[in-house]
């Protein structure tokens, strides 16, 4: 049975992450360049996009906690959610250099944070509660 305590502390965790990640500290100002973003100055919609950050977070981490649930150990939910990073993620994320013209550099950067992101969720939801 999920643990949808524990799917709201993956996803919290996951957005913690990236807001590290994507911060200026790290990468934020790499990001920015490559993926030719400007700073913006509202307010209102940096809410509004960490709240739907927040939403597809919960479901992320609502849909890798029904996958290893039943798993035995961490290694078997481990490969389970690399396998989901480079089945679907790393995959899906290629078209925006196949299709929208951006750089592999960003899509690396992009899929980076992403396998993080999947490996922090999957050790919170699969050691729940600690």
């Amino acid at each position: 049975m999920v643990d949808y305590i524990a799917v709201i502390v993956a996803a919290i965790v996951s957005v913690v992450l990236g807001m590290i990640y994507y911060g200026p500290q790290a990468f934020g100002k790499l990001w920015m360049k490559l993926a030719n973003v400007k700073k913006s100055s509202s307010k209102s919609k940096m809410k509004i996009s960490m709240l739907l950050g927040l939403i597809q977070s919960i479901v992320i981490a609502w849909v890798l906690a029904i996958f290893i649930v039943d798993t035995a150990d961490i290694w078997a939910a481990g490969r389970i959610a690399l396998l989901i990073w480079v089945g679907f993620i790393v995959t899906t994320k290629a078209g925006v250099v196949l299709w929208e013209g951006k750089s592999w550099r960003l899509w690396l950067l992009n899929i980076g944070y992403d396998v993080i992101s999947l490996v922090a969720m999957t050790l919170v939801l699969f050691y729940w509660p600690w």
